[in-house]
């Protein structure tokens, strides 16, 4: 399997690129989350993402550097989405879900001014570039994570896949999210004692 360009959105012309991937699953849970989203958030975005000359990229594949240890990312102010093929292919849908959200809800913050201002204010009270980066990488992760909670995506399942993965690596928590989505996160670290 080698590249292969997916319309991603009905009515856009928007694609993503996949590398070594089928991409319809993908495609279909970026959709189903998309579809969750408020209309007027999705508006933003779309207004956005069409203010400038070139179109939006989005990009499913384990090429990019990143991808060795991160589910998504957003980069170039919410005009590039970077998607790990390799996840996204056996992510459970609740915390697949919520990534994706979590990634637009960056492209939204971006959209908004939100990312802008929080960055302008760390910088102003900072003068080492680094810490200005670091905070700003944690109070905007905080801030998607605040927002795809509000348009009520479930952000329990995903911590919960975080903790599995953090017990046992990816495929183990992709295996018990699956096969006992619903035991609780407390059991899980009980068992493994």
């Amino acid at each position: 399997m080698s590249c292969r360009d997916l319309k991603l959105l009905e009515g856009q012309d928007f694609i993503v690129n996949t590398h070594e991937c089928d991409g319809e699953r993908f495609r279909g849970l970026f959709r189903q989350s998309w579809d969750k989203i408020p209309v007027n958030a999705r508006k933003t975005i779309l207004d956005y993402w069409k203010c400038r000359e070139l179109a939006p990229s989005f990009e499913l594949s384990n090429l990019w550097g990143d991808s060795a240890h991160s589910y998504a990312q957003v980069i170039e102010m919410g005009y590039r989405m970077r998607f790990n093929a390799k996840s996204f292919s056996i992510m459970p849908e609740p915390p697949a879900l919520f990534v994706i959200a979590h990634e637009l809800a960056h492209v939204y913050n971006w959209a908004t001014g939100t990312s802008n201002a929080l960055f302008r204010s760390f910088y102003e009270q900072n003068t080492d570039e680094t810490e200005v980066h670091e905070k700003f990488d944690l109070e905007n992760e905080a801030k998607a994570d605040a927002l795809a909670v509000k348009w009520e995506f479930d952000k329990a399942k995903m911590d919960r896949f975080r903790m599995l993965e953090k017990m046992r690596g990816f495929e183990y928590a992709c295996e018990r999210m699956t096969c006992a989505p619903e035991v609780e996160l407390s059991d899980e670290a009980e068992r493994e004692s």
